[in-house]
């Protein structure tokens, strides 16, 4: 054995091998590219995952859209948003939503993680704070760049949505039924008009919320667009319209004068029943020599319903309306043709005029209004990403698996060859030397054995006559 060490060199171990080299090639090459093939369609897809990083940013941003919707980031990874997703784009056709969500794959999660922070080399954009981090099976895209094209497009519906949802909604709502046939008192009307005020200075409150009055939009501060709100319509008109409407009780539909003028006389004759029985129970006290007790209530009670009495009865004389008194049942007669009543009613449609003109006024703030929270929106509305490109997380490097690939092959074919040709090369080799064999090496493997015995015999019985 020492012998065959010394006789073989390590080159003559590359020289067996070269004899093949074709072979070797061959088994390499097929080796490397099998590798590859199968890391790209057998490990990577069951194994690498995506995963991006992103922030949102929009005006008064909360956890309600602006059409009232709720909003939660994890619902950006429902199957509501991914088929939203999936049917904005005919890219999108092939992605199996239903299967992403029964497999949970795509995550997303808040991250709240600075882009200087050294643990995660990905947030790299002017140490902005990235919110939110989707990460998703390779498996479930057919290419990075249909899974890169998808994520973002999930990562923007928020945003989009908000700015959709922004230009549907109707900043004119609260006047819907203004003109309604089912509308026929002047407070109906009033209330909405103050409804319509409210809802878009909430508009605005919410934009100074965020940015301050000083913040501009389409040429104007914040504060300014609020000012001229104020201007079309403020709390001194508001309080105006309802005060002439409480003191002189204009109406303007037929059926409601009549009602109203019913519930008038009735109210009238109620409260002078009650005050005329707080009167006489006054009397009765005070002729008794009696005294009212500091905790006693009468007087006020007398004086507040006189002065409602008195509204009362101002109202039904300022529509031309006489009230008979002389029974139980008190009844009334509107003359129409009395200056009274004309002027009532002239009056009546001014009042009514002047809330249409108001309405609108309002009309045409709610159409600025919207120019102006949609231009918010439209300035304000940001998504960053910390890449243009994915990250590739777990699988294998295609790099690694090739250089593995044309190793292992080309050492197991190395093997193979040296096994079946080595043999035959040493023989070779000890002939070209001049080199004797051991008389046992042409033999079968059992004859080796047997051999090998019978000379190890031999030597026994030499040593035993020793």
């Amino acid at each position: 054995m020492e012998e065959e060490k010394s006789l073989l060199t390590i080159g003559d171990f590359f020289k067996v091998i070269f004899n093949r080299k074709w072979i070797v090639l061959a088994v390499t090459l097929i080796a490397f590219v099998l590798g590859i093939v199968v890391t790209m369609f057998a490990v990577n897809p069951n194994s690498e995952q995506y995963q991006i990083y992103f922030s949102m940013e929009y005006p008064g941003k909360s956890s309600v859209y602006p059409d009232g919707k709720h909003f939660d980031f994890q619902d950006m990874v429902s199957l509501e948003y991914l088929q939203a997703v999936k049917e904005s784009d005919q890219a999108f056709k092939d992605i199996d939503v239903n299967a992403i969500v029964e497999a949970d794959g795509i995550k997303i999660t808040d991250n709240s993680l600075y882009a200087g922070n050294t643990s995660d080399v990905s947030l790299t954009l002017n140490d902005k704070l990235y919110e939110y981090k989707f990460v998703a099976d390779a498996s479930c895209f057919s290419s990075q760049e249909l899974a890169s094209k998808f994520l973002k497009a999930l990562a923007s519906y928020p945003a989009n949505y908000n700015a959709k949802a922004i230009k549907e909604l109707d900043f004119k709502s609260k006047l819907s039924l203004y003109g309604s046939q089912s509308i026929k008192r002047y407070k109906e009307k009033l209330d909405m008009l103050n409804d319509q005020y409210d809802y878009l200075y909430s508009q605005y409150n919410s934009l100074i919320t965020t940015y301050g009055e000083a913040f501009e939009i389409n040429g104007n501060k914040l504060g300014v667009w609020v000012d001229k709100l104020e201007t079309a319509y403020g709390n001194a008109d508001r309080e105006l319209f309802l005060t002439n409407l409480n003191r002189y009780g204009y109406v303007y539909d037929e059926d409601i004068i009549n009602d109203t003028n019913n519930s008038l006389v009735e109210g009238l004759r109620v409260k002078t029943k009650e005050l005329e029985s707080k009167e006489a129970i006054l009397d009765k006290v005070l002729n008794a020599g009696g005294n009212i007790t500091l905790g006693t209530n009468l007087p006020s009670e007398i004086a507040n319903l006189k002065t409602e009495i008195a509204e009362i009865e101002y109202k039904l004389e300022f529509s031309g309306v006489v009230v008979d008194k002389s029974n139980s049942v008190w009844t009334w007669e509107q003359d129409k043709n009395s200056e009274r009543y004309k002027n009532f009613v002239r009056e009546s449609e001014a009042f009514g005029t002047n809330l249409d003109l108001v309405k609108t006024e309002l009309e045409a703030q709610a159409d600025i209004c919207k120019a102006v929270v949609v231009s918010a929106y439209e300035q304000q509305i940001k998504l960053l990403f910390s890449s243009n490109n994915l990250e590739v997380i777990g699988g294998t490097s295609l790099v690694v698996a090739a250089l593995l690939s044309l190793i292992l092959g080309f050492i197991i074919i190395s093997v193979v060859v040296l096994i079946v040709d080595m043999p035959k090369y040493t023989k070779k080799k000890r002939a070209a030397l001049g080199m004797q064999a051991p008389y046992y090496a042409s033999y079968e493997p059992e004859q080796i054995s047997e051999a090998a015995v019978s000379e190890q015999g031999e030597q026994d019985k030499s040593a035993d006559n020793n």
